[in-house]
């Protein structure tokens, strides 16, 4: 696989589908430095601070702009 997009609708929700991920691809390395995390209500771009992941890892916000 090459891209990944993941969508939910709260951080809660995000945190549950990167940990469901990350469970049935045990083994393969993400290149998280090439991820990024857009926070939209509706249809807004809010503030984010980016998305820790489960190992410690950050992700990035991006530009909404």
């Amino acid at each position: 696989m090459d891209d990944l997009k993941i969508y939910g609708k709260s951080e809660r929700e995000i945190n549950a589908l990167v940990s469901t991920v990350e469970l049935f691809s045990a083994g393969i390395e993400f290149g998280t430095k090439k991820c990024g995390t857009l926070v939209l209500k509706r249809g807004k771009v809010v503030r984010s601070d980016g998305l820790e992941l489960p190992k410690g890892e950050k992700i990035q916000k991006v530009d909404g702009g």
